[in-house]
């Protein structure tokens, strides 16, 4: 099986999306591809845009061929990804996720970004307080880590 670690600007020129297949399973990368696509490293304004209309408005979308939306059913919310299979490479190309697991991701990838970007704090800070991304407290337990 192979392992996909943490992706940073040195790897994939750009994307900060962080993944673990060792820790955390093949199945989690539809929705690490969607998140990675939905917030690209050289545009750090188009990833409110994407917020807002996943956790606003109920989905969020764009090139190259992803799309994320909330899907509410008797059991709750869940969101789905979904990518094309010709342009991830991921087969099976989509997945079910949990509100959290979803908030958990794009926290993750923002917080990889702020970390190479310091200068990005505040904006990344005031992006996690307005969609509620984090827990209270997670930025701290991480950075004891």
């Amino acid at each position: 099986m192979m392992i996909w670690r943490r992706a940073t600007e040195k790897t994939l020129g750009g994307n900060y999306t962080w993944y673990d297949s060792a820790k955390v399973g093949v199945e989690k990368l539809p929705l690490i591809y969607c998140v990675g696509n939905a917030f690209p490293a050289r545009e750090v304004d188009a990833i409110e845009h994407h917020l807002e209309g996943l956790f606003e408005l109920g989905g969020a979308g764009g090139d190259p061929d992803w799309e994320l939306y909330r899907q509410d059913s008797s059991e709750g919310a869940m969101f789905v990804a979904s990518t094309l299979t010709a342009y991830s490479g991921l087969d099976p190309a989509s997945g079910c996720y949990s509100e959290e697991e979803v908030k958990s991701c794009f926290a993750r990838t923002m917080r990889e970004y702020e970390r190479a970007h310091p200068e990005s704090r505040e904006k990344i800070q005031r992006l996690i307080d307005k969609f509620c991304l984090e827990p209270d407290g997670a930025k701290s337990a991480e950075a004891g880590t």
